[in-house]
């Protein structure tokens, strides 16, 4: 099978792809995962997606790779080897490629190049999870402004990411079911947080805030949908939001590695990045 890029036509067959796998991918996360960046898969004879894989890139720097699935009986056939490599060469080869690895997939990652460079944390907690902490000289929670604070929530994140995510975030706000943004007594965005509907969680972040109690008070008062969980991955540094969320009835189910190609270590960042989109984004 020859590796080919996949469109917006492709999306029911990535969603049945993901399934195969227990994944909870949906018609809105796929949209903006194309809408972001470059998908490729493998079909079979069938038309059927059996394999996927997709490169974001964040200026021109940072890159990530995310939704590499390769269907339970298509396995062993180097599937996963050929997209990962399509998508490394969609990139400038100083580009720093990141990545959250699966237990399956962290030796082919290891083959391929990639070291580890730390971990994240993934969280979940049903709906209602306790959100009543009081907060202390905490910003001011507001809604986000798209024509207003765009280009100042751009800014604020690339600075606490390490780089320029214009476009993804454009598409991601877009999906988002609530985003807010905490300001200043000057009126200064100093964090931003976005809530995603998913099929099975909401799921929270990306997080930007300039501490642990204002990360907490943005968790706390995004939307998150009626009768169904919450999900949140956080960067295992982020120690002090865990205690924070699993007081608050969250409960650690996984703890993923970040593996990086072209680096050992997680590009400049500052310490404000408290919780990451999902492992597809990065």
């Amino acid at each position: 099978m020859i590796p080919q890029k996949l469109t917006h036509q492709d999306i029911d067959g990535i969603i049945r792809l993901s399934q195969s796998v227990g994944w909870d991918y949906d018609q809105a996360e796929v949209t903006t995962i194309l809408n972001s960046g470059k998908v490729f898969g493998h079909k079979n004879k069938a038309g059927e997606v059996v394999a996927s894989a997709a490169i974001m890139p964040y200026g021109e720097r940072v890159a990530s790779i995310g939704m590499v699935i390769v269907h339970e009986n298509y396995r062993g056939k180097g599937l996963a080897m050929t997209l990962m490599k399509e998508c490394i060469g969609q990139v400038d080869e100083q580009t720093i490629i990141q990545l959250i690895a699966t237990a399956y997939g962290q030796p082919l990652y290891e083959k391929i190049g990639f070291q580890m460079a730390g971990a994240v944390k993934k969280l979940i907690a049903p709906t209602h999870f306790l959100n009543d902490h009081t907060l202390i000289f905490s910003p001011q929670v507001v809604p986000y402004q798209q024509e207003k604070d765009f280009q100042e929530v751009i800014a604020l994140d690339e600075r606490a990411f390490g780089a320029n995510r214009t476009q993804f975030l454009s598409e991601r706000i877009k999906q988002s079911k609530d985003c807010l943004v905490l300001k200043n007594k000057e009126g200064k965005i100093t964090g931003y947080g976005l809530s995603i509907f998913g099929p099975v969680y909401t799921i929270l972040g990306p997080i930007v805030a300039p501490d642990t109690q204002s990360a907490f008070q943005i968790i706390s008062q995004l939307k998150k949908r009626e009768g169904k969980g919450v999900r949140i991955d956080i960067l295992a540094r982020q120690g002090e939001l865990q205690e924070l969320l699993v007081a608050a009835g969250f409960e650690l189910i996984n703890e993923p590695p970040m593996m990086m190609l072209h680096s050992n270590s997680i590009p400049s960042r500052t310490n404000q990045l408290f919780a990451i989109a999902s492992q597809a984004f990065g």
